[in-house]
């Protein structure tokens, strides 16, 4: 035993009375570490509180000590750590010379060439507070960028120990990275030291953020940048102002946006949530995060998360920051600037825009200069490109304006890669449901004011449920430029002359991260329990059906190839139903033939919210099933044909993955496994569904009743078109119109869907029947539809119920059609 190894055990015991230290990943399985070959981790600097550290937590994981020797012979000579910051006393200015341990090391594996080394990196943060110059003591002592000394390091050890983070990195293999160089002695060395000095230096600012200065000295440092001087200038002449008042102006707009991260409102916002989260909420699932993990050290990440809820500006920050990351700016709406609740959130890491301000040069200017800075510096960021949240649970069309600053601002500085990060979002309950429905049924929304906030905090009651943040797949905007300017690298770029295709890449990423929004969805028991009770007449069903068709709804979900990360409940259908009712989202009626599950009363119309998030997963199934509400048997051509004509329409809304060249065979998919399933049969080349008093059909039904509510509003649009007059109406009467009857059909008949009567999607509808052709404008500003929208008109009312159909030809006063054979 060696001499230092009680002083070592004493050191640890007494440091870890104190320290308490969270572990990522928290089983050393997840490193994929080779028991056959020798492991050394590789540290920052020499600190001995850090090896003992991870000393401790080596022991609870099974791994090797740090203090540990070696195995082999030709190792033995060095402990398992090897350590990139070399002491050089009075020559700081000079190269620190190169380690003996590593040339020693290197030399053991030019001896003998079956011998290789794991490299394990490792990262350990005391308090982890952003780099920012603030007078609070914690943040003074907390971790920076800048090398610690000893005093400096017990005053952090005694501050921030109990808020320790240790991050262990995937292992390298040492010959693999000197495979890499070529070479061999002091050169191979350099390049192992610059190479993991690189790494660590990466995973420090994936974890603190970049080096970023302070506030004030941000805002010096854009006044003083000749694009903002310029904007000034500019503004100076237009608006007739002095030099002196165009510039406050400018400093205004920009402490009005910038951000002001402190450590201290980082500590206590991560205190506060997490008694947030455990009072109202059964847990954060968090899917997919390792490939987030793996690019923060080589890239500037854009959080792009889909817009369900206030919380989730306070959500994924939590996340990312619990898992080891940076946290992100977070660009909010001005109106969350209220008195002090926009102050914390400001510390927070949160920099506050505008809803809108055309018009306002200088405002956009200095906006783009503040967000360039961030791009260019590498510092993580986070938008919703939705612009609001969504009212209906369903994906809304992406904005461009922070998209496009995105891409204007790397175009002119690309110096670090950067990468969107799509993000779903699910909740099992909403704390803004019911707001939500009040807007959509007419009442103007309510403005944010600090009183009305802590009124809604004050009057939560209840459980929530579980929250799911899934990761999606990254899209690196490298990728998406080259396929629109294959030579963009060796373009000059300049921002006043921007280029053609500009354009079209930002519709591109809109588009692209949306789909890949709800490529990420995370399917919990509220989404299935919805999918089945509101196909249903009366919102009910017997206990035995309803457990097999939420089976059906899992099991559907599970073989549909949407995408790899598309996550089910693993729970059974009991477990499904269980967790529905402690969340109250359904209620159980005894009864002497058989117990009897129901929506709660006034739940109805809330509960298509939770369907609309993950509608789009079933889509097509859904479509197919569409062909036979009406029909009981179709040619496999016909049914494709049908489908045809309405995929383009829902793949826009519902964002679907397959381009429409691809459909056909997607489609051919579904019908095999709906024909697996039972829920069709195949008589040579026609399609048959299941007799009514098998129990399969009700599956089919309700598959088809899924996508109803968006067939609906298709056919009502097409109808109010139609109107006997033959008026060509302008598009915003062609809305309202639109949007009234659906408020009536709705009342009457119990259409009930939010997104039946939800102004946005109308208009988005529109705007997909101008595009392909079926509707045109007139020289007076009247829409009129075309001839190529009639097959489109008779074809898509074989997809809905006769009831439904006559109650919306009634409403508009449109002509009535002849069906066309089914064939």
């Amino acid at each position: 035993m060696r001499v230092t190894a009680p002083f070592n055990y004493l050191a640890r015991k007494l440091l870890h009375t104190w320290v308490r230290c969270s572990v990522l990943p928290g089983e050393a399985t997840d490193l994929g570490l080779d028991p056959a070959r020798a492991l050394c981790f590789v540290t920052e600097s020499r600190s001995w509180a850090n090896l003992l550290v991870l000393e401790q937590q080596c022991r609870r994981l099974g791994l090797v000590s740090p203090f540990a020797r070696m195995p082999g012979a030709c190792l033995r000579r060095w402990s398992a750590n090897y350590c990139l910051q070399r002491r050089a006393p009075f020559l700081f200015w000079r190269r620190p010379p190169r380690s003996a341990m590593l040339l020693g090391l290197l030399r053991c594996l030019a001896e003998d060439p079956a011998l290789d080394l794991q490299l394990l990196p490792v990262s350990i943060f005391w308090g982890r507070a952003p780099a920012r110059e603030k007078h609070w003591l914690k943040v003074l002592f907390a971790d920076t960028w800048s090398v610690a000394g000893r005093t400096r390091k017990f005053f952090t050890i005694l501050l921030h120990g109990r808020d320790t983070l240790l991050i262990l990195h995937p292992p390298i293999s040492l010959r693999a990275l000197l495979a890499q160089h070529g070479g061999s002695g002091e050169e191979a060395a350099d390049f192992v030291d610059e190479t993991l000095q690189k790494l660590l230096d990466g995973h420090r600012a994936a974890t603190l953020g970049p080096d970023m200065s302070h506030r004030r000295t941000l805002v010096r440092e854009l006044l003083r940048d000749a694009r903002v001087r310029e904007a000034i200038e500019t503004e100076r002449s237009a608006k007739q102002l002095t030099a002196e008042a165009a510039t406050a102006r400018a400093r205004r707009y920009l402490y009005e946006i910038a951000a002001a991260s402190t450590g201290v409102t980082i500590q206590l916002l991560f205190r506060v949530l997490t008694a947030f989260w455990n009072r109202f909420y059964d847990g954060i699932e968090v899917h997919h995060i390792e490939q987030v993990r793996r690019l923060a050290p080589e890239a500037a990440l854009v959080y792009v998360p889909c817009h369900r809820s206030h919380i989730d500006y306070l959500l994924l920050s939590y996340v990312i920051y619990t898992h080891g990351l940076a946290i992100p700016s977070v660009a909010a709406g001005r109106n969350l600037d209220l008195p002090v609740l926009g102050a914390i959130l400001r510390r927070g890491g949160a920099f506050f825009i505008r809803r809108s301000f055309s018009g306002d040069r200088l405002y956009s200017d200095v906006l783009f200069e503040y967000l360039a800075r961030l791009i260019s510096r590498g510092a993580p960021v986070k938008y919703f490109i939705e612009g609001t949240r969504s009212r209906t649970g369903r994906s809304l069309q992406a904005r461009p304006g922070m998209l496009a600053m995105t891409v204007r601002a790397y175009l002119r500085e690309p110096n670090k890669a950067v990468v969107f990060v799509p993000v779903y979002i699910g909740y099992e309950r909403l704390i803004e449901g019911r707001s939500y429905l009040g807007e959509l049924e007419g009442r103007a929304k309510q403005r944010e004011t600090l009183f009305g906030a802590l009124r809604s905090m004050l009057n939560l009651r209840g459980r929530f449920g579980k929250v799911s943040v899934s990761f999606g797949e990254p899209l690196a905007l490298d990728g998406v430029l080259e396929q629109y300017a294959r030579d963009w690298r060796e373009r000059a770029y300049d921002d006043r002359d921007r280029p053609q295709w500009l354009r079209q890449v930002v519709d591109h990423l809109g588009r692209e991260l949306l789909t890949r929004i709800n490529g990420a969805a995370s399917l919990n028991p509220v989404n299935l329990v919805s999918l089945v009770l509101l196909a249903m007449p009366r919102y009910a069903l017997g206990e035995a059906e309803l457990l097999r068709q939420l089976t059906f709804c899992a099991t559907l979900a599970r073989r549909i190839d949407y995408s790899a990360q598309v996550t089910v409940p693993q729970t059974d259908a009991a477990g499904v139903l269980r967790e529905a009712r402690d969340l109250r989202v359904v209620r159980r009626h005894e009864h002497p033939l058989g117990t009897i599950w129901r929506l709660r009363p006034g739940a109805e119309v809330l509960m298509t919210y939770y369907r609309n998030n993950v509608l789009h997963l079933v889509a097509v199934p859904s479509m197919v099933a569409c062909c036979f509400l009406n029909l009981r048997s179709l040619r496999e051509t016909r049914v494709l044909a049908l489908v045809r004509l309405v995929y383009p329409f829902v793949r826009r809304e519902l964002f679907l993955p397959w381009p429409e060249e691809e459909h056909g065979e997607v489609v051919r998919e579904c019908i095999a496994l709906l024909v697996d399933l039972r829920l069709l049969s195949r008589d040579g080349d026609r399609l048959r569904r299941p007799g009514p008093r098998s129990p399969h059909a009700q599956s089919l039904t309700m598959l088809a009743r899924a996508i109803q509510p968006l067939l609906e509003r298709f056919f009502l649009i097409i109808a109010a078109l139609r109107r006997r007059d033959g008026a060509a109406p302008a598009r915003a009467d062609l809305e309202k119109r639109c949007f009234l009857l659906a408020q009536r059909l709705s009342i009457l008949y119990q259409l009930d869907s939010p997104d039946f009567y939800d102004k946005p999607l109308f208009d988005n509808f529109v705007n997909a029947l101008l595009e392909r052709g079926y509707l045109v404008v007139d020289a007076d500003g009247g829409l009129t539809l075309t001839a190529a929208a009639d097959e489109v008109d008779e074809d898509a009312r074989l997809m809905l119920s006769p009831q439904v159909r006559e109650s919306i030809l009634e409403a508009t006063g449109a002509e009535p059609r002849p069906d066309r054979a089914a064939g």
